[in-house]
């Protein structure tokens, strides 16, 4: 049987796409400091949030949004010779990572509050 191609943009290639460019850009901007890139991180995590997250992965998601929090505020920039880069690095994730996990959180406060 064949394959049936939709025309038009794909969600799920644009939620990986998204994520791809924005875990590439963690990194980069943990390394250098470029201009507007926490905007950047940000709308990239609300794609994230509003395309990749499916509602069996929100509760996954949460838990490790909690536990990157807490390892983003232990103290890592006082490692030497690395602990400013692993620190911006884990600020950019956030920065990533955040506006997904509040995507998320609303998008399943809703279906709770719902019924």
């Amino acid at each position: 049987m064949a394959k049936v191609v939709k025309k038009g943009l794909n969600r799920d290639l644009i939620g990986k796409w998204a994520f791809i460019i924005g875990i590439l850009l963690v990194f980069i901007v943990g390394l250098i400091n470029m201009p507007y890139t926490a905007i950047i991180l940000v709308v990239l995590g609300l794609v994230i949030g509003l395309l990749n997250v499916s509602k069996k992965e929100v509760s996954r998601l949460l838990i490790a949004g909690i536990g990157l929090v807490i390892v983003g505020t232990a103290g890592l920039e006082l490692l030497p010779a690395v602990g400013t880069y692993v620190t911006g690095i884990l600020k950019n994730l956030l920065a990533l990572i955040g506006p997904a996990v509040l995507v998320a959180s609303v998008k399943e406060i809703y279906e709770v509050t719902r019924t």
